[in-house]
């Protein structure tokens, strides 16, 4: 009748949907219990998944964008990618969101890399790594908020690399600085070419420091403006009698404990600190009537010892602030030595400030020198 309502119920089982509909806009639910293979899938809504999903050898995981090969996975993760945008994997929500034609960056974290928009070639792997900058290229930030200040107005290959927690968090402009270890670096903003390797190593540089070289758990971590340091071991700067936290052009060496062990200082004296012996001299042959300067300027209180290999003769001299050269002990085995230019000897004389070395024995001879001294040059 007119007022009748009929449903016609199908039964029939998922696989023989295929059989019953070759082409179905459904705008409601469809809960499937079983298994069914669908061909092509299209989805306007969301898909809520309750149990694991296998996708088959050879099968791929795309994700759409205006660019080509892009990959985008998380909440308006690479969200802003046009055309021109190549190559970029962006993984975490919001990172990479503002990323439009940047090729090449590879975005991993809670908000990593979100503000680079135009630059190439990038790594941020962490949360809040290289979170602030828009204009950066070639930068390498491992760790959570490692160079999170870095920031450029303009297209820059930065080629800054810091991987550790924090690691070089406040650079803003400066480049070529490689810093591992988490805190390591933390600090400074503009500096150029430095290297620290170690967890709070260069902790306390500031502002432009450049050029310095840290290898170490703490190294250099005291130093507050010194350029062009280098420092192996755990030596904070200040340390052992030896303070450095704002000199330039400094190099020390230190035991594990952060004991310095070896000073050279930037006028170029090496200091050794601790008992031990040192081995150390140089080897040459000199002809007949031939003269080598040794020391040279302020060469107040050197001891100098020579050494004739064929005959086995040595003497020490004591080399005053004047330079005035005394002959302080010899051992006589076929050579004589003297402090004075005097046919027969090997003289180690002075003239002004300048103390030499000269043959005068009548034939060449093979020497080893070593240079020991508390003056400044």
């Amino acid at each position: 009748s007119s007022n009748s309502k009929w449903s016609i119920v199908v039964m029939t089982r998922a696989k023989d949907i295929s059989k019953i509909l070759t082409d179905a806009d459904i705008s409601g639910n469809i809960d499937v219990d079983g298994t069914t293979n669908l061909d092509v899938v299209d989805v306007d809504g969301a898909v809520n998944f309750a149990a694991d999903v296998t996708f088959a050898d050879g099968a791929d995981i795309i994700t759409a964008s205006a660019g080509t090969s892009n990959f985008r996975a998380g909440v308006n993760a690479g969200n802003s990618i046009t055309s021109g945008g190549n190559y970029n994997t962006v993984v975490g929500d919001e990172a990479g969101t503002a990323l439009s034609t940047g090729d090449f960056n590879t975005f991993i974290g809670y908000v990593a890399g979100d503000a680079i928009d135009t630059s190439s070639e990038n790594v941020a792997i962490g949360a809040n790594a290289l979170t602030t900058d828009t204009k950066g290229s070639k930068a390498v930030a491992v760790g959570k908020g490692s160079l999170g200040s870095q920031n450029f107005s303009s297209a820059t290959d930065s080629h800054n690399t810091a991987v550790g927690y924090e690691s070089g968090k406040d650079i803003i402009t400066g480049t070529s600085n490689t810093i591992i270890g988490g805190l390591a670096g933390s600090t400074f903003t503009t500096g150029l070419r430095n290297t620290l390797v170690g967890a709070n190593s260069g902790l306390a540089l500031v502002t432009s420091n450049s050029d310095n070289t840290f290898m170490g758990q703490g190294a250099g971590s005291a130093i507050t403006s010194g350029d062009a340091n280098t420092i192996i071991g755990r030596y904070s700067g200040n340390a052992g009698g030896i303070d450095i936290r704002t000199s330039s052009n400094q190099i020390v060496i230190s035991d594990g404990d952060g004991t310095p062990r070896m000073h050279v200082k930037n006028t170029g004296n090496v200091a050794f600190h601790g008992q031990g012996r040192v081995m150390a001299y140089y080897s040459f042959t000199i002809a007949d009537d031939a003269s080598l300067t040794i020391l040279a300027a302020t060469a107040g209180g050197n001891l100098c010892t020579v050494y004739d290999q064929s005959s086995g003769s040595s003497a020490l001299f004591h080399v005053g602030y004047d330079a005035n050269v005394l002959l302080s002990s010899k051992s006589i085995s076929g050579k004589t030595f003297l402090a004075n230019d005097v046919s027969g000897n090997i003289c180690v004389f002075s003239s002004g400030h300048t103390v030499t070395l000269k043959n005068r024995t009548g034939g060449a001879l093979g020497l080893r020198l070593a240079i020991f001294g508390s003056g400044d040059n």
